[in-house]
């Protein structure tokens, strides 16, 4: 296997690969067809080769037998493919206003989600002999959000007064937010 370098900050969802015929005629779903060469290729291609082919097709055959057989197994290992990784970067701003004479507070918020809008995409086809197989069809999350929020904030006498040393700071947040796909 060649060791590949990734540039998501969390690793991809493995895919089982599977084929649309059952070879080994025991009438159960999921076979496996046989691998005839090494099925990764580089993730560091543009996006529109990575969609339309995310790993290499060619590495396995998808062998149908007739009839008369001869059945077997495929060869092929579990959750040999790895599917895209996930890199999203979330932000968020946000500043409390003071209302005079009051322990009232008025909050505005800023966040985004996906700020760099990266495509974060679903899972490629993984059953050999469709056309879908190694193809992918969608993204798994939506592209970037943003949102604004007021807020109306009382406080206790304790936290105006801590609030009080701080008036007119602004507060960003700024986080790295990774989680699993679909699957």
């Amino acid at each position: 296997m060649v060791d590949e370098r990734r540039d998501d900050l969390q690793a991809g969802n493995p895919i089982l690969i599977t084929q649309a015929c059952p070879r080994a005629n025991t009438d159960v779903g999921g076979m496996r067809p046989d691998v005839v060469g090494n099925p990764k290729l580089d993730t560091g291609r543009p996006s529109g080769e990575l969609v339309s082919q995310f790993f290499n097709t060619a590495a396995f055959a998808s062998y149908c037998p007739g009839p008369d057989g001869p059945f077997n197994f495929g060869n092929a290992g579990r959750n040999i493919v790895i599917g895209p990784g996930v890199n999203v970067w979330d932000f968020g701003l946000y500043k409390e206003f003071r209302l005079k004479g009051e322990h009232k507070r008025l909050q505005f918020r800023s966040e985004f989600f996906n700020l760099f809008n990266h495509p974060i995409f679903g899972q490629p086809g993984g059953t050999a002999g469709t056309p879908q197989f190694g193809v992918i069809g969608g993204t798994a999350l939506d592209p970037r959000e943003i949102q604004f929020a007021l807020k109306g904030v009382e406080r206790s006498q304790n936290e105006k007064a801590r609030l009080d040393k701080h008036s007119g700071t602004l507060s960003i947040y700024f986080f790295l937010h990774a989680w699993a796909g679909d699957g």
